[in-house]
């Protein structure tokens, strides 16, 4: 289910407070991405965003840059709402 509640820390919270022990996902939080693909911030600052960009480029994620800004490329991006059931 998309969450557009405007704040990357907020979902960061409510992942942590999850009452279903185990039931989030367990993403590192350099792989969340924005929902236009840039990278949003890293580490509680957004000037930390190259080296987001840096371990997601070690990972093999490929990004364009869009008018200055970098996106990650669509083929790269993995929703959750895509997964198969368990």
């Amino acid at each position: 289910e998309f969450i557009d509640c405007g704040s990357n820390q907020a979902v960061g919270q409510a992942l942590k407070k999850n009452p279903f022990n185990g039931a989030s996902p367990p993403v590192p939080c350099h792989r969340v991405i924005k929902s236009d693909g840039s990278l949003g911030g890293f580490s509680g600052s957004f000037l930390n965003s190259d080296k987001k960009r840096k371990r997601l480029e070690a990972e093999g994620v490929i990004f364009h840059d869009d008018k200055g800004i970098p996106r990650v490329d669509g083929l790269c991006i993995f929703s959750f709402q895509d997964a198969p059931k368990v």
